[in-house]
């Protein structure tokens, strides 16, 4: 009797035991249900608290630019109706650019410079056997790294990857450098050559070399991830100073043979399409404009503009004059805004303006050049053989763009 009466006594603990026990559970359940129910009401009130301060973020810029662009258009329209001025003169005035600041810690007289990703640039030149690597530091570049090249440089281009070739008129090596941890660094040796002119990398990803030797060598990478020359293009009569690529994919070459070549692809190869022969001494740069017309400079002091016919051949459209003393034209870029700045022999940096079916010289920059670039805020950034590096704003350029930060 005494033993059955243990064993009820047993059971009855078990029982409530896990009756508690159960209890315990269906609590916590409940209460992880609550705390998820908190926890996606707190993250609702998080992205819905998000989406406001970002509104509220879109309205102050909408606001910053409705004020700033009628400031703008408030002064003109006052120099309008007081008789002060013209209304070209006074947009050509507020579009005029100004050196704000430079770079003097060159040591070298700077031949180009370029502008790479992650708000960096580069520069080279002669007298230094380096590269100069700036970075964008709040409003102003900073100098913060040289690449010793062991050569002096002739020629830089960035590839998509990020990534940097150098050449050199003394060195048969093409050399490459890989940003990494914050730095560039030496990678390695893609391949040699001599006689280089300029690299331009096509969009398939193989590199276009233009040389010396009066040929354009087409370089492309093999299954061992090695360079291979697989094509070269012969038809220029003297050093072959560059090549493009264009939108539809063909190429356009310029020589010192005073011609521009188009190269289309036929049968996996590039064949000569076209010669554009209306300059009178060597082509010095080529681009496509965004309207996809060609323009070309050269030594015989022009700017041309080439335009595709119903038969997409090109034609000269327009011949630019820089000046009567016919100065030698070493380049030029096109703007955001359409208009072209050129930079010559006489040492006169010009801008060029379109406007009633022809060019007109809006404003002479009072700085020499030896290359110059538009930077994606609209200002402009020149080098010259005084060893500076200038940037150049104007009255659009100044205005700055809120960033919108994540939270």
């Amino acid at each position: 009797m005494k033993i059955l009466n243990k064993l009820l006594l047993i059971l009855c603990l078990s029982g409530a035991s896990i009756f508690a026990m159960d209890q315990k559970i269906v609590k916590s359940s409940r209460k992880r249900k609550l705390d998820d129910t908190e926890q996606e009401i707190k993250t609702k009130k998080e992205v819905t608290h998000r989406k406001l301060r970002e509104k509220d973020k879109l309205t102050q810029i909408n606001d910053f630019y409705k004020t700033t662009l009628n400031k703008h258009l408030i002064g003109v329209l006052s120099d309008l109706v007081l008789g002060y001025v013209d209304i070209n003169s006074s947009l050509n005035r507020n579009s005029d650019y100004r050196c704000s600041y430079s770079l003097n810690e060159n040591t070298m007289k700077v031949k180009n410079v370029i502008q790479l990703q992650n708000r960096y640039l580069a520069a080279y030149g002669t007298y230094k056997k380096a590269i100069e690597i700036w970075k964008l530091i709040e409003d102003k570049y900073s100098h913060v790294q040289t690449l010793l090249d062991g050569e002096y440089v002739d020629g830089l281009i960035e590839l998509q990857d990020g990534s940097l070739i150098s050449f050199s008129d003394d060195d048969v090596r093409i050399k490459k450098w890989i940003f990494k941890d914050g730095i560039f660094c030496f990678s390695q040796v893609l391949f040699c050559d001599r006689g280089i002119r300029g690299i331009t990398q096509l969009k398939d990803g193989s590199l276009a070399v233009c040389s010396t030797d009066k040929t354009i060598k087409i370089w492309s990478l093999t299954k061992y991830n090695i360079y291979s020359c697989t094509q070269i293009l012969k038809g220029h009569t003297d050093f072959v100073n560059g090549v493009i690529q264009l939108e539809d994919g063909s190429l356009a070459s310029y020589s010192y043979d005073k011609t521009i070549k188009i190269w289309a692809i036929e049968d996996d190869n590039y064949v000569c399409k076209q010669t554009l022969d209306e300059h009178s001494y060597g082509v010095r740069k080529v681009i496509q404009l965004r309207n996809s017309s060609l323009a070309s400079c050269s030594n015989d002091g022009t700017i041309k503009i080439w335009k595709q016919d119903k038969d997409s051949k090109y034609f000269c459209f327009y011949s630019i004059d820089v000046d009567e003393s016919k100065p030698p034209v070493h380049g030029f870029i096109e703007l955001q805004d359409g208009s072209l700045v050129s930079w010559s022999d006489d040492k006169k940096v010009r801008r060029w303006c379109f406007k009633e079916d022809k060019y007109f010289c809006s404003q002479i920059l009072p700085e020499e050049a030896n290359c110059l670039i538009q930077l994606q805020d609209g200002s402009l950034v020149s080098c010259s053989s005084d060893d500076k590096i200038n940037f150049w704003q104007n009255e659009i350029s100044k205005i700055v763009i809120p960033i919108i930060e994540n939270d």
